[in-house]
């Protein structure tokens, strides 16, 4: 019986397989512990994506690693040829020893770049950097660039998409409002830059509040632009407020805020809580949270009441006109006492009736001067005298040189 039970000898080829497929079974069971940290650290927007060792591409099987390289072509479609792969063992993401496939590219029979692999994870979605697929011909930058975005943000990858081209949408709106705010600027102020504009923080501020462009511009730069007009009382006029008046109005036009936190705890918990779809316990703890921010606003809110109404007792000793009550109806001047001063806002709302050009000024006492002078008519004058050389500017009365396309004092273009 002994005869019959006799092993019977491997020959060397079976012997082979055995060990290659011992291997093989190896590699996929340490692949299979490694998959988690693999599939979770795709730095797939690197440049040295699959085109290192530290940073290798997953495959989900020897055949799937020749599957995708024969997708694999550079962007004038040319595709690779590759030779066999040699193993390698390298640190990966963090994991110390991970078996790994080197191939090497050949295009047009040349060799291009060794590429890696790690097989038995997952199916790899994206080519390397400056290449691209046969058959899938997205925006592989664009789609790196997303990538990058959820992986940093911790979100879904549509969802960080959806997100980027919101962000896309309201920079090219910004860019265009940027535009459109220089070509009005300019009108009135040649060569001004918005982008330098917006590096000062008072102009950006006005910018973002939508104040109109050039009264922005203006108002940042009245120091040099303009001188204030001289204020009179107006006929009749109280110009005693105290300031429990100032307060009282100003309390008035936040009083809304001040419902919505004394509402807040009028509410019935358990009916919310159903609305929301979340358990009692749950709403309390947001309601608690909603609530003391509320809180926390109004104690803020407060304390801007008092500062403006102390600022408004000294607006209406500076500005006679100053009207709270009218002006507390105008939405940009609500929108900007959250922003800025009491003063600032009246004057950016009121800025024609606060401030007067000084080259109005200037151009008027010039005209007046020269009037009287021998000559006056053929030396003030918007463009070049054939019988004087002389160039005065038609807006400041500035004289300028005689080649100017611009008055160098006001910006006004020279019409000869």
């Amino acid at each position: 019986m002994s005869i019959f039970n006799r092993k019977k000898k491997q020959s060397t080829e079976d012997r082979f397989l055995e060990l290659f497929s011992n291997a093989m079974d190896a590699a996929a069971a340490n692949s299979q512990k490694q998959t988690p940290t693999l599939l979770k650290n795709q730095h797939v927007w690197e440049s040295n994506y699959g085109l290192d060792k530290s940073n290798p591409i997953i495959s989900d099987s020897l055949a799937g690693t020749e599957t995708y390289l024969s997708r694999l072509c550079v962007p004038d479609g040319k595709t690779f040829t590759w030779s066999g792969y040699t193993s390698i063992r390298a640190a990966v993401h963090g994991l110390p020893d991970v078996g790994e496939d080197k191939y090497t590219l050949y295009l047009d029979g040349q060799p291009y770049k060794d590429i890696y692999f790690v097989p038995y994870v997952g199916t790899a979605e994206f080519p390397p950097a400056g290449l691209c697929f046969t058959d899938d011909k997205r925006d592989w930058d664009e789609e790196r660039r997303v990538a990058k975005y959820a992986d940093e943000m911790g979100l879904k990858r549509n969802v960080a998409r959806q997100l980027l081209e919101a962000d896309a949408k309201e920079r090219d709106k910004d860019s265009k409002k940027k535009k459109a705010a220089e070509r009005e600027i300019s009108l009135l102020y040649p060569g001004i830059i918005i982008d330098e504009e917006i590096k000062n923080p008072r102009f950006k501020l006005l910018f973002v509040i939508v104040v109109n462009a050039v009264v922005a511009y203006e108002y940042v730069h009245s120091n040099q632009l303009f001188t204030r007009k001289k204020q009179f009382p107006q006929s009749g006029e109280i110009n005693t407020r105290k300031e429990a008046y100032y307060h009282q109005v100003l309390f008035n036009l936040y009083h809304d805020e001040l419902d919505q936190l004394i509402k807040h705890n009028n509410i019935d918990e358990t009916v919310e809580a159903q609305k929301l779809g979340v358990s009692l316990n749950v709403f309390r703890s947001l309601h608690a949270a909603d609530y003391a921010e509320k809180k926390e606003k109004w104690a803020k809110r407060k304390s801007q009441i008092n500062e403006l109404s102390r600022q408004a007792v000294e607006l209406k000793k500076k500005y006679p006109s100053f009207n709270i009550e009218e002006d507390s109806q105008n939405k940009l001047f609500v929108k900007l006492i959250d922003k800025v001063s009491l003063q600032e806002a009246f004057e950016i709302v009121h800025f024609s009736e606060c401030f007067e050009k000084i080259n109005d000024k200037v151009a008027t006492a010039a005209e007046k001067n020269h009037t009287n002078e021998p000559g006056a008519n053929t030396s003030i004058v918007s463009g070049k005298d054939t019988a004087n050389t002389k160039l005065f500017c038609r807006n400041c009365g500035k004289q300028i040189p005689s080649d100017s396309f611009f008055c160098p004092y006001c910006g006004t273009k020279v019409i000869i």
